[in-house]
C-alpha cells in the first residue's frame, strides 16, 4: 500500500476545493465602516467609531500599554505558585496596581483559594489587554 493519493483523490480535490475561511477582522473592520457610512459625521459617533478602529488596530498589533500592563502582571502572576485568585490579588497590591472591578467580579475570581481555571486565565489577560484600549480611548 503507498501513501500517495489516488488519481481519484487528486480529481476530487481539484474539482472541490475547500471554501475560503472568512478574515474576522477584515469583517470587523467592513462592518465598521459601513456604521460609519450609515450614521455620516456625528461628534459622538464620532468618538465611538475612533474607540472601536483603535480596538480593531489594538486586536491586530497589540500596544505597548496592553502587554506591558496588567496583562504582564496576569501572566507573571501564572508562573507563580498557587494560582489562586488570593494570590493574584495579593501579587496585584504588592506591585502597586490597581485591582479592577471587572477582575473581582469575575465569577471564579470570587473563590479566592481555588486555583484558577486555564480558560479564565486566558479570559483575564484578553479582558486586560481590552482594559488598556479603553483606559487609552476613554
Amino acid at each position: 500500500m503507498t501513501d500517495q493519493p489516488t488519481q481519484d483523490a487528486i480529481v476530487t480535490q481539484r474539482d472541490h476545493p475547500q471554501p475560503e475561511r472568512p478574515n474576522i477582522m477584515s469583517e470587523i473592520e467592513r462592518v465598521a465602516k459601513s456604521v460609519n457610512d450609515a450614521l455620516g459625521y456625528d461628534p459622538e459617533c464620532a468618538e465611538g467609531l475612533i474607540s472601536a478602529r483603535a480596538a480593531i488596530a489594538a486586536i491586530k498589533e497589540p500596544t505597548e500599554a496592553q502587554w506591558d500592563g496588567l496583562a504582564r502582571q496576569i501572566i507573571f502572576w501564572m508562573d507563580m505558585q498557587p494560582k489562586t485568585p488570593r494570590a493574584l490579588f495579593k501579587h496585584l497590591e504588592r506591585s502597586g496596581w490597581e485591582i479592577p472591578q471587572w477582575l473581582r467580579d469575575e465569577p471564579e475570581m470570587k473563590h479566592l483559594d481555588h486555583t484558577v481555571s486555564k480558560g479564565t486565565r486566558a479570559v483575564l489577560v484578553y479582558r486586560a489587554m481590552i482594559d488598556a484600549i479603553e483606559k487609552a480611548h476613554p
